[in-house]
């Protein structure tokens, strides 16, 4: 299985087509050979995704999200060729369910994490958010660790 990812620092400009050598996203996805492809900071919520990759999602593209809480920051994704038979928001932390940071889906027999980590500055709240996410994010790789099955975890860890 071939699983690629992308920050496409919002979804809507990752789509547009911006000059004949770059040609967006959506030419991308018809070409790529991958099985799935993870995306982090969308900027956009569920409705705003999905109508960007309309094309795509036409071509046969499953999609599952993580909106953000936040209009217009981070957000997650992840596009499987496969439908997805389970998906999971916020690796397991209550905090994080709604930060659109972390969205896994399981597919073809496999795990796979779509993670945009927060960025953090030393002795703030921020760094201290940064951390906890951290701390979750270990706290499901061990679940993930434990289990039959294979993941596989990918995207911005701003570290």
């Amino acid at each position: 299985m071939i699983v690629s990812t992308v920050n496409v620092n919002g979804i809507r400009a990752a789509v547009k087509e911006r000059s004949p050598e770059n040609q967006g996203l959506l030419p991308w996805l018809k070409e790529t050979t991958a099985d799935v492809v993870c995306l982090q900071e969308v900027r956009a919520d569920d409705e705003q995704l999905a109508d960007a990759l309309a094309p795509a999602l036409a071509d046969g593209w499953h999609l599952a999200s993580a909106a953000p809480h936040v209009k217009g920051r981070n957000g997650g994704a992840g596009l499987s060729r496969t439908a997805c038979d389970a998906v999971r928001m916020g690796c397991g932390a209550k905090e994080f369910e709604s930060h659109g940071r972390y969205v896994e889906v399981d597919t073809a027999g496999l795990t796979v994490a779509s993670l945009y980590f927060p960025t953090g500055e030393a002795d703030t709240d921020r760094q201290r958010e940064k951390e906890r996410f951290m701390a979750a994010v270990a706290a499901r790789m061990a679940v993930l660790l434990a289990a039959d099955g294979e993941a596989v975890l990918c995207g911005d860890w701003n570290i």
